[in-house]
């Protein structure tokens, strides 16, 4: 790749959105391979988004650590979503539970 092609590269995945899935539930044959997944901007931090209470506490409540991050109180920042699915990767099942 020249330079201009690799600057350009560089340019488009910054600019993309992206989006963080955290699981706070994992698919297993005991819970009937339900998953519960929470999705938000991976790069709400360094977008000077709040901190989300509801979302860092529904993270905390499912076992999951928030470090500080610099100096930083660690949590959810931004908003998210919440979902919830059937997925049975052995059965090549997956369908969004409403």
């Amino acid at each position: 790749l020249d330079d201009d092609a690799l600057l350009n590269i560089v340019r488009t995945s910054q600019a993309s959105a992206s989006c963080e899935i955290m699981a706070l539930t994992v698919p297993t044959a005991a819970n009937g391979f339900h998953a519960v997944s929470m999705y938000g901007d991976d790069n709400a931090r360094a977008h000077n988004l709040p901190l989300n209470y509801r979302a860092t506490k529904l993270m905390a409540a499912c076992g999951h650590s928030m470090p500080d991050i610099d100096g930083s109180p660690g949590g959810v920042f931004g908003d998210v979503f919440v979902g919830r699915c059937t997925d049975d990767e052995v059965g090549d099942v997956w369908e969004r539970i409403h």
